[in-house]
């Protein structure tokens, strides 16, 4: 879980490569997901070739039209050379996820999957999807990897972004691991209990004030819960949910004695 900030919001003491610069709901129905997020957040629809979630005037979220009839949520990470480092990934061991790339778009965007299967995106820097509100209720407050086998990971982002990483235990999981890029946390990596019945996978987790109350919207909109809630002391708790078209995505409420981004 994240630092006294989250990683989006550090974006300015580290630079641009190597952080999460946005995340994007890849989706077949915009219209839909838009009336779903709007219930559940809030969020308005900035719509044109680049649609992007807005909240309070400032962007929240992308999003990418696709033709696949699920919904999934993508974080992006910033790279100086998308096809170089999306060639990279491949030669570390993972794989380009062809059917979510436009190859009109090769030099801004690529998406692939990892060693494991969980998919991530890369993009530019200068990325016009990049999340402007990253703090408050309906905003990204982190964003962490599920894996079964974290050695091979920490050597493929290692290789991939530059990253780092640190370990520690976090009630009620045994352990976790802090993604580090000059001594900051950018995201995390949380090893998959065997009884959890998941797959590797990114996850996106959003704020909310009031957990109960948002899991209520997201039902009430025709979302479902996965799991949940959690309470892992002294952070937050937390319930993972799936959109109407299966997109996952996790509401988190921090402890009140958490340190605010």
């Amino acid at each position: 879980m994240p630092g006294s900030a989250g990683e989006l919001a550090q974006q300015e003491d580290l630079g641009t490569t190597g952080t999460f610069r946005t995340a994007l709901l890849h989706t077949c129905d915009v219209t839909s997901a838009t009336r779903f997020y709007s219930e559940v957040f809030g969020w308005q629809l900035q719509d044109g070739a680049e649609p992007s979630f807005t909240l309070r005037g400032e962007r929240v979220a992308g999003v990418r039209r696709i033709i696949a009839d699920d919904n999934l949520w993508v974080p992006y990470v910033a790279v100086d050379d998308v096809a170089a480092s999306a060639d990279a990934a491949v030669k570390a061991g993972g794989t380009i996820a062809a059917d979510a790339n436009d190859s009109q778009d090769a030099n801004r965007r690529a998406v692939i999957a990892d060693p494991e299967g969980a998919v991530i995106g890369l993009c530019t820097p200068n990325d016009d999807q990049a999340v402007t509100l990253t703090q408050g209720a309906g905003s990204i407050w982190w964003t962490e990897v599920l894996s079964n086998n974290r050695s091979p990971l920490q050597e493929f982002y290692g290789r991939l972004f530059g990253w780092g990483f640190t370990e520690q235990p976090l009630e009620p999981h045994p352990s976790y691991v802090l993604w580090k890029r000059r001594g900051k946390s950018v995201g995390g990596l949380l090893p998959i209990d065997p009884g959890w019945g998941v797959s590797p996978r990114w996850q996106v987790l959003f704020q909310v004030d009031d957990l109960e109350a948002g899991v209520s919207r997201v039902t009430a909109a025709g979302g479902t819960v996965e799991f949940g809630p959690l309470d892992i002391p002294g952070v937050c708790v937390l319930t993972s949910l799936r959109d109407p078209r299966g997109a996952l995505h996790v509401l988190v409420q921090p402890h009140s004695s958490y340190p605010a981004k």
